[in-house]
């Protein structure tokens, strides 16, 4: 898959790696150590974590999401990407 012309044209500092289809853009940039991936929202929402896998796995997923939040790890991220106008959410 060819990256759109606007991001060709537009972004100057960094690298843009293909992916051969929208299936593969998540494992592609995984495999890549990329620190961002385009146009991945619905395959990313058709790999998230089904209803159907019970309250278990939601409870797993919201501890995981707090306690990443709680470390600072996520504002840390932000900070160090520069994001201007994002904060991290409240603890639940």
């Amino acid at each position: 898959m060819n990256p759109p012309p606007y991001l060709t044209r537009t972004l100057q500092h960094a690298q843009i790696v293909g992916s051969p289809t929208s299936q593969t853009v998540v494992d592609t940039s995984i495999e890549q150590g990329a620190d961002v991936a385009a146009g991945v929202r619905q395959q990313l929402e058709g790999d998230s974590t089904p209803r159907s896998r019970g309250g278990d796995a939601a409870a797993i997923l919201a501890r995981f999401v707090e306690d990443i939040k709680a470390s600072g790890f996520v504002a840390a991220a932000v900070q160090r990407h520069g994001i201007q106008g994002a904060s991290v959410a409240p603890a639940a």
